[in-house]
């Protein structure tokens, strides 16, 4: 058996006036949106670092790797249910926000740079976010992002491939919040479909991916504030030993509410925002952790409640996740 991995590091940034949104793929490599490289100075305050699968945000152009129902030329899906569904997911991210974007955010299930630059631009002009970023195109039919309003500093995508089958990326990120260091690794690990035995490899050979990194970038001393966020398609007690050797503090053993997916009549803790020590009782201290479940995003059977074409309510079959976190002083 044979599986790889590519790293590509060290890309050019690209900077814009706010509001407006740039986008460019760098080699290949990535596609970096930005604005303004003033880092926000908030010494001893809390921010807010959010999560969310925001469920199929595709856009009104056909690209050729879109999912069924979301195909421009053949299901329907055009520019008035694009915009919409990008005013949903905008409204649910200041509600995550409690009126405003959160600090940084990582986002799945974003088709392209055109989906995220539409939705930042026109939908979250004034958020204060100053940092986006995105891989480039890969053959997924949607990718990851962060938004921040701090300076990433850094940026790197780690290209994963399974046998010759490509899986999505993840993003692996250095940002500056008050002169302090945070990596955050934004994830989108392959999906149970198919079969949660016959897919487990995928999700295995991802984890093992990134259990690596973590395990670069935690040395020497283990002392580096490092967050894993996103949708990991795995429970918590799925992940295997060596995950589990990372020591990561998982936040959501401090939760009663059952998850943050709803599939059969089951909820599931699938996505997750895993921190190490120092990015939860040292450099940075966790205040709390929260699944959003309040104010409208869940249906009347009380599971995630999802926008569909013609509908006028809800937003993603996922609950978003929220951390709040205090520079340690």
């Amino acid at each position: 058996m044979q599986t790889r991995e590519r790293t590509t590091d060290n890309p050019r940034y690209i900077t814009a006036p706010a509001p407006a949104v740039a986008a460019l793929v760098l080699a290949g490599v990535l596609v970096l949106l930005g604005a303004c490289s003033t880092a926000v100075r908030r010494s001893g305050r809390e921010f807010t670092l959010a999560s969310y699968n925001v469920h199929n945000l595709f856009d009104d152009r056909t690209d050729g790797s879109e999912f069924a129902g979301y195909r421009p030329e053949s299901d329907g899906w055009g520019a008035v249910e694009f915009h919409t569904k990008a005013e949903r997911t905008a409204e649910a991210l200041r509600k995550v926000g409690a009126g405003t974007l959160p600090d940084i955010v990582a986002l799945q299930e974003i088709e392209n740079e055109h989906a995220l630059g539409v939705l930042l631009r026109e939908y979250l002009p004034r958020s204060g976010s100053r940092w986006f970023v995105m891989p480039p195109a890969s053959g997924s039919s949607f990718r990851v992002a962060a938004v921040s309003r701090f300076e990433i500093r850094s940026a790197r995508v780690h290209s994963l491939y399974y046998l010759t089958h490509p899986l999505r990326d993840v993003l692996e990120l250095e940002i500056d919040i008050d002169g302090r260091h945070m990596t955050l690794f934004v994830n989108h690990w392959p999906s149970k479909r198919g079969g949660a035995e016959l897919s487990a490899p995928l999700r295995d050979f991802t984890a093992a991916a990134v259990a690596r990194r973590v395990s670069v970038t935690q040395q020497p001393g283990g002392a580096a504030a490092v967050v894993v966020a996103g949708d990991f398609n795995m429970e918590p007690a799925e992940f295997a030993p060596e995950w589990q050797r990372l020591g990561l503090h998982n936040p959501w053993d401090t939760q009663d509410f059952p998850g943050s997916y709803h599939f059969r009549g089951s909820w599931s803790r699938i996505d997750s925002i895993f921190l190490s020590d120092a990015a939860q009782r040292g450099t940075f201290e966790l205040v709390s952790f929260s699944v959003i479940h309040s104010n409208g995003f869940l249906d009347r059977h009380g599971a995630p409640r999802v926008w569909r074409p013609g509908t006028s309510g809800g937003y993603s079959d996922h609950l978003p996740l929220l951390a709040r976190l205090r520079v340690a002083h």
